[in-house]
């Protein structure tokens, strides 16, 4: 079995963890060391720019880089028809049933007269299922149909474009709302 943790980890009982959950388990015990030293985490904010601007375009880059073209261009009006409706579904999906939990008081803290908070919360994590997906197919034990992996790949690519776009657009009006409700 495939391990991506150093060495001296790979050789005890934690070679069962996958990647994306060693990273995870890291970065929590690293959050809470420093929340339990600091008081003021103002300064280790995350910004949604640095994401966009700075982190994911190397992420696409190399997506891009490693795209097989026959596959991805055959296919490419399945994969636009996913993308956009995949995304435009979840955005709205999630956005929605958070606005409804929120109304009902099982949410605090989100706006419960407007859903354009909601729903940016839902056009945000839209690009996560499928990211999520493509990883799990991607491992060589499950030796996953290559019509379906293409597809998949495809549209997360497509998916992680069109959620970037929707965000900024609900951002924008969000903000948009905000200060009309000032006056």
């Amino acid at each position: 079995m495939h391990s991506c943790l150093p060495y001296p980890f790979s050789m005890s009982m934690l070679i069962c963890i996958f990647c994306s959950a060693a990273a995870m388990i890291i970065g929590v015990a690293i959050g809470a060391v420093v929340s339990f030293f600091l008081t003021d985490l103002t300064m280790y904010q995350f910004s949604p720019e640095f994401f966009f601007f700075v982190l994911l375009p190397p992420i696409i880059f190399e997506a891009g880089y490693a795209l097989e073209k026959k596959r991805f261009f055959a296919n490419i009006g399945a994969i636009t028809l996913y993308a956009i409706f995949g995304t435009l579904i979840s955005t709205f999906f999630v956005g929605i049933l958070i606005f409804l939990c929120a109304q009902h008081g099982y949410i605090d803290g989100i706006s419960k007269t407007n859903p354009m908070e909601s729903l940016l919360f839902g056009a945000l994590i839209s690009a996560v299922d499928p990211v999520a997906t493509l990883s799990i197919m991607n491992n060589p034990e499950l030796q996953c149909n290559k019509l379906l992996y293409s597809l998949v790949f495809g549209e997360v690519r497509g998916n992680c474009c069109f959620a970037f776009f929707s965000t900024r657009n609900l951002k924008e009006e969000l903000y948009l709302t905000w200060l009309l409700s000032l006056h």
